[in-house]
């Protein structure tokens, strides 16, 4: 339920995801067995949304051992949270909101314990759809993970509670909230919008460059592509769309080698480039 993945199954996993795991583990389970449970199934899950991490071709086979090291990591956190959870009867209120925020908390940990590690929050379950994402304004991504697992657990009260009903509007409450928030969070910005351009012209570069083309590898320096080539094929390309003006140029994460501030080429030869 990632948006990189499938961002539709996101909005399911956000309201249900985990409450359909939390309520089939069997009630005869200990809360050490529930531990392990928890544990390898969230392992699973991570090694298919952290699967990119397998490529070996320029980091080595050393990679597939963090790969493996993260997601036991993350999963021993989530092993963790269903230790916590009463596997049997309603869900207090005091323990709904302990459960969502303990884990919350156990994903903030990450950025200090388990190798700075800031990716995968299950938060991005929410930001598939422009209108749920709006809540990370107020609260950030950690917020939006405590939203998802506090609704995923008020789900399970559904499963297990003698009040259907009550627990069966709330819950749908508490699913629509991000996406009531959005929609009004938007009307209300779009109102402050009039007096600006309708349209941005918007440059968005591709460079399509390979590792080893972009930065010298020692083993494949034949493959490397000077950055003033580089810079020059970025400018030809937005040159050759023959746009008076843009308002933004946006180019992929590291997307040259250097430094911004870094004098590497002669002044002259970046200038006439340039013009």
């Amino acid at each position: 339920g990632q948006p990189a993945r499938l961002g539709w199954l996101g909005g399911i996993a956000a309201i249900l995801g985990f409450a359909v795991f939390f309520c089939t583990i069997p009630v005869s389970f200990k809360k050490q067995r529930r531990f392990f449970v928890g544990t390898a199934w969230f392992a699973a899950v991570q090694l298919i949304q952290l699967s990119w991490m397998t490529s070996i071709e320029f980091q080595g086979y050393y990679v597939l051992f963090v790969y493996l090291l993260l997601a036991v990591g993350l999963a021993a956190q989530f092993g963790f949270l269903t230790w916590l959870i009463p596997s049997t009867g309603r869900i207090p209120l005091s323990k709904l909101f302990f459960c969502a925020a303990i884990w919350t908390l156990m994903e903030w940990l990450r950025l200090f314990f388990l190798c700075g590690f800031s990716w995968n929050p299950i938060g991005l379950a929410l930001t598939d759809c422009l209108y749920s994402l709006q809540m990370s304004s107020i609260f950030g991504v950690f917020g939006l993970s405590f939203w998802v697992m506090l609704t995923n657990l008020w789900a399970v009260n559904i499963w297990r509670a003698k009040r259907k009903s009550f627990y069966f509007v709330s819950w749908g409450a508490m699913a629509c909230i991000p996406y009531f928030f959005g929609i009004v969070h938007l009307n209300h910005h779009s109102s402050k919008n009039q007096g600006y351009p309708d349209q941005l012209r918007v440059a968005l570069v591709q460079t399509a460059l390979l590792p080893t083309q972009k930065i010298p590898h020692l083993d494949r320096m034949m493959d490397f592509i000077s950055p003033l080539e580089q810079w020059t094929r970025i400018i030809h390309s937005l040159k050759s769309k023959q746009a008076a003006r843009w308002d933004l140029i946006i180019l992929p994460e590291a997307a040259v080698p250097l430094l911004s501030d870094q004098g590497f080429y002669q002044y002259e030869t970046i200038r006439e480039l340039l013009i």
